[in-house]
């Protein structure tokens, strides 16, 4: 790895948003307020709430910006030679100050220059520029001279803090296909859960279910209601159970209705694992052949991909068939998954040995995947994919210190003695798994992984993130909050929520409240050493980032926090600034045609000393930072945002390999979803990232 100058960017003030609430400043009396309620209450609510009354303040936090960097602004309108841009002078433009136009939309990252010009007339909010040649189109960026930059950045409030609704739908009833994967499928029993929208379905008693025209005897358990707010009052998910013969006919359908009561008589539910195939995969495992076990349903149900987005099971989420906003999202992520699904070493798995390509939850991923397409074969793989990772969990029973950890990681003797690696503890793939499936043996396993957090090897995440001998990511603090909120949500544990509550607190205070001496810039700033990078930079990794927002936002559908919508648009405010590296005149001066990079973020950013890169690969990261810029976008809606989440995912990276496919997409499709919901209340969008 390589230290580098950051290149620092100017803030913009809002562009057609004006912003009229932001946050108080870092040495004013309501930061000393906050952290003295922080500290001294008994409450965390009370706490949580005092510290929101002071996030409503109307002062500007601010932070020193240390370099001389270019400015960097947008372009809001074309009327002949002459473009209004955003930000002006808050943006760092002056009079006469040279620019020059990029479009940021080739895949590749080959675009060139597009044009040049000078800026004539400058606004606090906004600037005219005269090209004196090429072209420009709304949304192009504009990137000048290197110049010395205003050393403010303010840190808005979201404007946008309202909790969304589910649809509710107008139907009463799913039409479900079934497909028996059984090598000679008889008279079988079909189990399988369907997920609802809150306020839709009070209990299982008005469930039925009609092949055809026939009514069928059923069993039906709620497997758990939705907690948004604390209060368990509408059915999430619900199993429903019952005979249909596939001798003859290997692929049929059923009606899920529930407009009302069952007319047959009601059965006993059968425990889901008893109804499965089970498998082994035999791969390659730290340098040898391993038998690796496996499951599947002897019939494999597939909802209506809509139903499944709606039912808000996998969060909030569009079809793939829906998606007016990112079709090349969706085709990118498609033809990965369809790439790595023609190297399957078997006919009918595509499982592997190797423990890192179940890095940052593959099992959501492909459900998420699944939900959106409706693809049986991705219904499968996701099905296949939870019952392996389950399988690799370390129940109580194997280990008592190693419970919840990731076998397939570890030892047996690194189980006994050594060192356990928190980062592949996963409970939302679980979860959904178990919303679908009804399987107890995966709740359990979600009680593993809790019980693995609560351990040593996760307890540093609720202490003083400085002190702490074995570091501190946003990577950690993301799976660890997934993990205690999943877990509540399944069971209704207080201890859970508890857990989530002390987490958002943390994350909260590190990125308001730092006690490293230094003014908030919107990051959860730590130091280098315990980001496991080395030395003592204070920073921030922006992909790893783009986890913990996903964490956030959950946080917030879940429990109402109001510091949420903040905290998430303070921190896409630290990207926009000091996030994203791009180029600057000063070291393109060897190139004759002056080819720009292509965006990518920095691997560890900092507002205080720069950034610090990989290898310049960092494109590989690009697709959740855009994911990261467009829920921004969502919380506070800027320009700004969109044109960084429209350059960042118009130019991801074109090598793929497993944990990359892990990380671009197992939170990212929900992009889309930001973007409709958006456009729905501002109708600006889908102007903004249309066609390249």
């Amino acid at each position: 790895m390589r230290w580098a100058v950051m290149l620092m960017f100017g803030t913009v003030l809002g562009l057609y948003y004006a912003i009229k609430d932001e946050l108080p400043r870092a040495d004013g009396p309501h930061v000393e307020e906050a952290a003295a309620d922080a500290e001294g209450s008994g409450s965390t609510a009370v706490a949580a709430s005092r510290q929101i009354e002071a996030l409503n303040s109307s002062e500007a936090r601010t932070v020193n910006d240390p370099s001389v960097t270019p400015a960097r602004c947008v372009v809001l309108a074309v009327e002949g030679s002459i473009l209004t841009v955003g930000p002006g002078r808050s943006g760092g433009l002056r009079e006469d100050l040279g620019v020059r136009v990029f479009r940021g939309r080739n895949s590749k990252g080959e675009s060139q220059w597009i044009g040049h010009g000078r800026v004539i007339h400058v606004t606090d909010e906004t600037a005219e520029v005269e090209l004196t040649d090429g072209t420009a189109e709304v949304s192009d960026f504009l990137i000048s001279e290197v110049q010395e930059l205003s050393p403010d950045i303010y840190l808005p409030r979201a404007t946008h803090t309202q909790r969304p609704a589910p649809i509710i739908p107008r139907e009463s009833f799913i039409k479900v296909q079934l497909k028996a994967l059984a090598e000679t499928p008889g008279r079988e029993v079909v189990s399988f859960g369907v997920p609802f929208p809150p306020e839709v379905l009070a209990d299982d008693t008005k469930l039925a279910v009609f092949s055809g025209e026939v009514e069928l005897p059923i069993a039906a358990k709620v497997l758990a209601p939705w907690r948004i707010d604390g209060q368990p009052r509408t059915a999430r998910s619900v199993l429903i159970q019952f005979e249909l013969d596939f001798t003859k006919k290997p692929t049929q359908s059923v009606t899920v209705s529930w407009s009302r009561p069952s007319t047959r008589p009601r059965r006993p539910v059968v425990p889901p694992e008893t109804l499965l195939i089970k498998k082994d995969h035999i791969t390659k495992m730290r340098d040898q052949f391993a038998i690796l076990p496996y499951e599947e349903p002897r019939v494999l149900a597939i909802l209506p991909p809509r139903w499944l987005c709606d039912s808000w099971a996998a969060g909030p989420q569009v079809t793939v068939a829906d998606n007016k906003w990112l079709p090349d999202y969706d085709k990118a992520c498609l033809d990965t998954y369809h790439r790595a699904e023609a190297d399957r070493s078997t006919k009918d798995v595509n499982l592997s040995g190797a423990y890192a390509d179940q890095q940052l939850d593959r099992t959501i991923l492909l459900y998420r995947m699944y939900f959106r397409s409706g693809d049986a074969n991705l219904a499968r793989d996701a099905y296949q994919h939870a019952s392996f990772y389950r399988s690799q969990v370390v129940s109580a029973e194997q280990s008592q210190r190693g419970r919840g950890a990731f076998a397939l990681k570890h030892s047996p003797e690194e189980l006994a003695t050594g060192w356990l690696d928190v980062k592949y503890a996963y409970a939302e793939g679980l979860a959904l798994h178990y919303l679908l499936t009804g399987d107890a043996r995966f709740q359990a396993s979600i009680d593993d992984q809790c019980a693995f957090w609560d351990s040593e090897f996760g307890s540093f995440l609720r202490n003083d993130y400085t002190k702490h001998p074995r570091g501190w990511n946003e990577r950690f603090a993301a799976f660890a909050w997934l993990n205690w909120l999943h877990a509540y949500q399944l069971t209704g544990n207080t201890h859970c929520l508890l857990r989530a509550r002390e987490l958002c607190d943390n994350i909260y205070n590190m990125q308001f409240l730092p006690t490293d001496g230094f003014k908030p810039d919107g990051s959860w700033r730590h130091s280098s050493e315990h980001h496991g990078e080395g030395g003592n930079t204070l920073g921030s990794s922006v992909w790893m980032s783009a986890l913990l927002i996903d964490a956030i936002f959950q946080h917030w559908l879940l429990t109402g926090d109001e510091r949420c919508p903040h905290m998430l648009t303070a921190y896409c405010e630290f990207a926009e600034r000091y996030g994203v590296h791009w180029f600057s005149w000063a070291d393109q001066q060897s190139t004759i045609d002056m080819v720009p990079r292509w965006p990518q973020p920095w691997y560890y950013a900092s507002s205080l000393s720069g950034g610090l890169d990989d290898t310049g690969g960092e494109s590989d990261h690009n697709i959740e930072t855009g994911y990261l810029f467009l829920m921004g976008h969502y919380f506070r809606p800027d320009p700004r945002y969109l044109t960084w989440a429209k350059a960042l995912l118009h130019s991801h990276a074109t090598r793929v390999h497993p944990r990359m496919f892990n990380w671009s997409y197992r939170a990212s499709p929900q992009a889309v979803w930001f973007l409709r919901e958006t456009e729905a209340r501002t109708g600006q969008a889908a102007s903004f990232l249309g066609s390249r």
